[in-house]
């Protein structure tokens, strides 16, 4: 039987990486990224945004929630 994902927390920190496109000529694409050896995470971020740009900050914002996340995740855990 497969165990819980919250008993396998990603310890992060999490990153944005630029992948190239799937296809030819596409756009290129925005990843987050984790540093877990252990589970080797990619996400990729897609939606309507304005531009790569925009995207890509939006990302950015996501990365610092989820390594900050994965901090307070830490701190809890040793304090038990």
């Amino acid at each position: 039987m497969a165990r819980d994902a919250v008993d396998e927390q990603d310890r992060g920190p999490w990153e944005v990486c630029r992948w190239a496109p799937k296809s030819k000529g596409g756009e290129d694409r925005i990843v987050l990224q984790s540093d877990d050896f252990h589970h080797d995470v990619a996400l990729e971020v897609t939606g309507d945004f304005a531009d790569l740009e925009s995207r890509t900050r939006y990302a950015q914002w996501l990365a610092k929630r989820l390594t900050a996340a994965c901090s307070e995740s830490d701190a809890s855990e040793e304090s038990k």
